[in-house]
């Protein structure tokens, strides 16, 4: 496929997977928004906020970044010179809070393993709920104090081959790239491998005690067994933090050569990768989180057989 194909086609690869992430992290904010049992555990709370930004990011930053990638690029750089920089904000916001997020469901669930009988007082509701909120808020102030610098960005990366500009067109590259997307895969990365450590170690302590046992005391039985649950939540979640992983950083390392290799414009190079990673992802963190979870599966049913029953009643 020559270039001028695969650029008639990217629209609709951008469009498909936006639909997807839209309707994946749709079905699964609804189903924790409707049942209030799965907001009383503190990783669903974190996953619903992980789903809003997710679904958020591909109800207004998405869209803009697939018309910036379509042929009528020129016109919309022309006539709607403001397009870039609600895409970039909306794209800064939403992408801090998802990655965020991401970290704070391994998190959660870690210090759930690892102090199961001090989990509901080290992380309270209330903490929670702070944690969320300084998310939201210093992703906006994040994408507020870049903003300005879109105007001097749009001019760098339009003259990005002349060599006074490189130095200025670098750093503010490199300083989006480390602050929105390193620092939290790097919080990600070390929460999901300090959760799996205590989840072996957990494993292991578990089936000792079992067969210590030899079952002969059914309440520590069935207190391993509700454990063993809960490693196996954790297991999910370590495999969606891993998938989350995966599909991050190669993908962003590669935007970042493509600029400063390649010496690509911001629209041409970024709006791109920066769509498909943050669709990919948000799809793919929502699509694992069903599949794996078994109660979000449980109420998914039961809503859409609720659904059926009042459309027959009507």
């Amino acid at each position: 496929m020559d270039v001028d194909n695969f650029n008639d086609v990217k629209p609709v690869i951008i469009s498909s997977v936006i639909v997807l992430n839209v309707i994946m992290n749709s079905l699964v904010t609804a189903a924790i928004a409707r049942y209030p049992a799965l907001r009383e555990d503190r990783t669903a709370l974190f996953m619903f906020t992980l789903c809003v930004s997710d679904l958020a990011g591909g109800c207004t930053a998405m869209p803009i970044s697939a018309a910036l990638c379509s042929r009528v690029t020129p016109t919309v750089r022309t006539y709607v010179a403001y397009l870039p920089k609600i895409q970039m904000f909306c794209y800064w916001f939403f992408g801090f809070n998802s990655m965020h997020s991401m970290g704070w469901v391994a998190l959660s669930k870690m210090i759930a393993i690892a102090t199961p009988f001090r989990y509901e007082q080290l992380l309270t509701r209330n903490r929670c709920y702070g944690i969320i909120f300084f998310n939201w808020v210093v992703g906006a102030a994040l994408a507020a104090v870049k903003l300005p610098l879109l105007t001097s960005w749009n001019t760098v990366m339009c003259t990005f081959r002349s060599p006074p500009n490189n130095k200025q067109a670098s750093l503010l590259i490199f300083s989006t790239y480390i602050l929105v997307f390193v620092v939290p895969a790097i919080t990600l990365i070390i929460a999901t491998g300090f959760m799996f450590v205590v989840v072996l170690r957990t494993h292991k302590l578990i089936n000792t005690q079992v067969q210590s046992i030899g079952g002969s005391s059914g309440g520590a039985v069935s207190a391993g067994l509700v454990t063993v649950q809960s490693i196996r939540s954790a297991k999910n979640i370590f495999i969606i933090c891993l998938v989350s992983i995966a599909l991050n950083m190669p993908l962003l390392t590669f935007a970042v050569i493509r600029h400063v290799i390649n010496n690509q414009r911001i629209t041409d190079a970024f709006s791109f990768s920066a769509m498909w990673l943050f669709s990919c992802n948000a799809f793919m963190n929502s699509f694992l989180y069903i599949v794996l979870h078994r109660s979000v599966r449980i109420k998914l049913a039961r809503m859409f057989t609720e659904m059926r029953a009042v459309l027959r009643r009507d």
